[in-house]
């Protein structure tokens, strides 16, 4: 750290002599004793206490750093954040040459998500007091910042989005407002529209994109070509769909083709890569590969061509059977018998084993409903998932001081994701102070969600009474200095008051970005929130204070709000399969089964009874064996006519 002007100080105080050092260890010691209580207050998570230990320092000594800044640490327990950025902002104010006040406001910037705050803050740290923490600390923010960009290349005539991001050790994206430039404009442009950006691409090359935030810039380079592959087409012998069904032994011819973004055709050299090991492609790169079917069961072929990454799935018939199987939630399976794979017809009994904490719920898939244990039979391949809930949660509500508390149900056991709400209702003579527990809030009504056990108190403490002429008030013997503290403590905590409480949760399959659930915010704050799926699940709609089917939503903090996200599987569609015969005789899947996904390609064979010949589909009038694609509930009538003499 460096202040001018050091030895001019330092001299003064020499003139100063002896008597004013003695009165400054002497205060220093009486501080040492408090410090030491707040600390173990804090420690016991005694924050109301360990505040006023704090304040009463600060009253004496209002430039006491360790004071100050552990005042602001005891407001961020209590999540008044008005008050953290308040204590800190007026640090800086009374020594504006403390690198640590710079430090610590901008870390608590960069946990409430305002990113350009942080940078502006450590930057005037750092200009000055020319501090090396600031400098690295910088640094560290430029390492969380990227320009999140879908693909790095552009094909000519088309754009690319542009979004400054920052990213959170959660791996959470949380987005920055930047500058955008680019080093040649015959290659690209930036093209604002209302507030996105785009990278436009003009002309073949290579390009570099700025984006500044502040003084940090960040750089991404992306390249323009005529043709870029925007989607892989993959064809089974011919066939214009992708994976396949066989039985071991036999053959799939695989071919990849490309598309650019104008539908426009594009060569591709892709890698394939057999994921399940149940057989092998004769090349792992090339246009075209075969893959030869080893065991029965269901395979994932994996191709990859420039950025892009494709999967297609094979169903493989033999003389056994696989049962695959996800959990979802918390809990064990049982298979009785147990084997890697199954015999023909036979049947397997599965039993769901919850965790603690957890019950089973249903099944999905191949089976469907609660039953447990259930039984399959492996007249196929299978493939389902168990689900399991969180048992239901408990809720506990203690006062302190004199009040109640009013909820919206009875109920001292709620399901997982019920919402209560509660509201805090002084006695005369009192108020309401704050919530403290498993949510905190300094808002009389709140919202609780109930994903886990939960214990609230409310606080409550008596108004006090006014002085008057006769009666001398307490804090006559406190100096100014403190009585003017405490003047602008209660206006900041009266300032505080007007915050709500922000509750965010989801069922299973994501997560919500842009703020924490039970977070505090000024009224009128505009709080961003976007809903991001798990791999394999897909957002559905917001629920609660807010709606839509966007996956992001700006709510705005008028009261104390409650947002839920809800995801579903992203499974794809399934379609039905009905055979039917006039005449004599019967219809063969191959490989078995009614339903299948959108896109399978399904074998028919009319098997004509004796006597009798196959004279055709009724909707197709094709030949036997047919394929059919699954793209519609479909229905395949096997046409059989008698024989004549002749025949």
């Amino acid at each position: 750290m460096k202040r001018k002007g050091i030895v001019l100080i330092v001299s003064v105080l020499v003139l100063v002599g002896m008597g004013f050092f003695t009165y400054t260890v002497v205060q220093s010691n009486d501080f040492a004793e408090q410090l030491a209580l707040a600390e173990q207050y804090f420690n016991e998570e005694k924050y109301e206490e360990s505040k006023a230990i704090y304040l009463d320092i600060l009253a004496e000594d209002n430039k006491h750093l360790e004071a100050r800044l552990s005042l602001a640490k005891c407001y961020f327990s209590l999540e008044n954040w008005d008050l953290v950025e308040s204590t800190l902002l007026d640090g800086i104010k009374l020594d504006t040459f403390e690198e640590q006040y710079y430090i610590d406001l901008s870390y608590f910037y960069m946990y409430k998500r305002d990113i350009d705050e942080a940078i502006k803050t450590a930057e005037n740290g750092f200009f000055r007091t020319e501090a090396t923490e600031l400098s690295h600390l910088l640094n560290e923010i430029e390492s969380h910042l990227h320009i999140k960009i879908e693909r790095s290349s552009v094909q000519v005539d088309f754009n690319r989005l542009l979004e400054v991001v920052w990213v959170d050790e959660d791996e959470q994206y949380f987005p920055v407002q930047a500058y955008y430039t680019v080093d040649d404009n015959e290659v690209g442009v930036i093209v604002a529209e209302e507030e996105d950006y785009y990278f436009s691409a003009q002309n073949t090359g290579t390009a570099t994109i700025e984006a500044s935030i502040r003084s940090i810039s960040i750089k991404q380079e992306i390249d323009v070509r005529e043709q870029v592959l925007a989607e892989l087409l993959i064809e089974n012998n011919n066939s214009p769909y992708e994976g396949g069904h066989i039985s071991v032994g036999e053959e799939l011819t695989l071919t990849a083709n490309g598309i650019d973004y104008a539908g426009e055709a594009i060569p591709v050299l892709p890698s394939w890569e057999v994921k399940n090991e149940l057989g092998h492609v004769s090349t792992e790169t090339g246009t075209v590969t075969h893959f030869t079917a080893n065991k029965s069961g269901l395979e994932t072929i994996v191709i990859a061509a420039e950025d892009l990454q494709k999967e297609i799935h094979i169903r493989i018939d033999g003389d056994t059977k696989i049962l695959n199987y996800e959990i979802t939630g918390e809990g064990t399976l049982i298979f009785s018998p147990e084997e890697e794979e199954y015999k023909i017809d036979s049947e397997v009994t599965i039993e769901a084993i919850a965790a603690d904490g957890w019950k089973f719920s249903s099944w999905d898939g191949d089976l469907s409903g609660s039953t447990n244990p259930i039984t399959i039979t492996m007249d196929d391949h299978k493939a389902f998932q168990a689900i399991f809930t969180p048992l239901s949660h408990s809720l506990e509500l203690n006062t302190e001081g004199q009040g109640s508390i009013q909820r919206s149900s009875t109920n001292t056991s709620f399901d997982d994701g019920d919402a209560v709400t509660l509201t805090a209702n002084p006695q005369s003579g009192w108020r309401f102070v704050r919530w403290e527990g498993s949510h905190r809030s300094t808002t009389p009504t709140i919202t609780v969600i109930m994903d886990s056990n939960k214990s609230l108190t409310a606080v409550f403490e008596k108004v006090p009474s006014s002085s008057n002429g006769n009666n001398e008030p307490e804090t006559s013997n406190r100096n100014e200095a403190e009585r003017n503290n405490e003047n602008e403590q209660e206006s900041q905590e009266q300032n505080a008051e007007a915050t709500f409480s922000l509750t965010i949760s989801t069922a299973s399959g994501g997560k919500i970005n842009g703020a924490q659930s039970g977070s505090s915010h000024k009224k009128g704050d505009k709080v961003t929130l976007t809903a991001q799926p798990n791999e394999g699940w897909k957002f559905i709609r917001w629920e609660g204070d807010a709606s839509g089917s966007s996956r992001t939503v700006t709510v705005t903090m008028d009261k104390d709000k409650t947002v839920r996200a809800i995801f579903e599987e992203d499974k794809p569609k399934q379609f039905t399969l009905t055979t039917a015969v006039e005449g004599n005789g019967r219809v063969e899947v191959i490989g078995g089964g009614s339903k299948f996904d959108e896109g399978t390609v399904v074998e028919l064979r009319a098997i004509p009874d004796s006597g009798w010949r196959f004279a055709g589909w009724k909707e197709t009038n094709g030949q036997s064996p047919t394929q059919i694609t699954m793209n519609s509930n479909k229905t395949m009538t096997a046409i059989f006519e008698q024989r004549t003499e002749d025949e």
